[in-house]
């Protein structure tokens, strides 16, 4: 934390200003200016580093829906090239759950009604356990 060093500092100003003391005018007026300046000084400069990480936070955000809208598009060029050839197009996360329900392998699997396949893990659907260890290997 910052406190505790403008803390000491402003102290250590403080001290050492009254080093400087004059008999003619009274120890706080004197020790007063330097005080406020150093302390006026390190509240600026704690002002311009939460200004500075606070631009490259936003930058970093910036740069990551940037990145994210492009994976969108790619996402949705590639499903959409790979739907004019393929009859069903699915979206599966890394374990091979599907990201969205399919109407279409919905209706090719004869599922009816309102149940979604969404979050349904994709192996479950192949017929034996050789087609499942295949797809296993081919991904």
């Amino acid at each position: 934390h910052l406190t505790s060093p403008i803390i000491i500092l402003g102290l250590v100003s403080f001290i050492a200003s009254s080093l400087y003391f004059d008999s003619d005018i009274p120890q706080w007026s004197a020790t007063l200016p330097l005080f406020v300046t150093t302390t006026t000084g390190i509240v600026l400069w704690m002002a311009y580093k939460q200004e500075l990480m606070m631009r490259q936070t936003w930058q970093g955000q910036h740069q990551m829906r940037r990145q994210n809208k492009e994976l969108l598009w790619r996402h949705a060029s590639t499903a959409g090239l790979l739907g004019q050839f393929c009859d069903i197009v699915v979206s599966l996360s890394s374990d091979f759950h599907l990201l969205e329900h399919s109407k279409q392998l919905a209706a090719l699997l004869l599922k009816q009604g309102p149940s979604s396949l969404q979050g349904a893990h994709f192996p479950d659907f192949l017929a034996t356990d050789e087609d499942r260890e295949a797809f296993a290997a081919a991904m």
